[in-house]
């Protein structure tokens, strides 16, 4: 198996005449910001929750479903969230 050098690294020269000055650095963090996340625009987003239930409690909501009557049967995940709103809306 032959060996062959490692490629040369090419050297990297900065302008100083382009760097900032450290009282620019300064003025821009004193400015401040926001954090990600820190706003309301998320309070429209759905989030992601891990729900985990016992399957005899699966089963509950699958016979549960089997039983509505009304259009076309609803998914578990949509059964799931209108049981939410619903115990939300009787709790006030």
């Amino acid at each position: 198996m032959a060996l062959s050098r490692p490629p040369e690294r090419k050297t990297v020269t900065i302008n100083s005449s382009k760097l900032t000055n450290e009282r620019d650095i300064r003025d821009f963090i004193s400015k401040g910001g926001t954090v990600p996340g820190d706003h309301d625009a998320d309070q429209d987003e759905a989030k992601k929750v891990q729900l985990r239930l016992y399957p005899v409690t699966i089963s509950d909501i699958d016979a549960a479903r089997e039983k509505r009557k009304k259009g076309k049967k609803l998914s578990r995940h949509a059964w799931i969230l209108a049981a939410i709103e619903e115990k939300l809306v009787r709790d006030g």
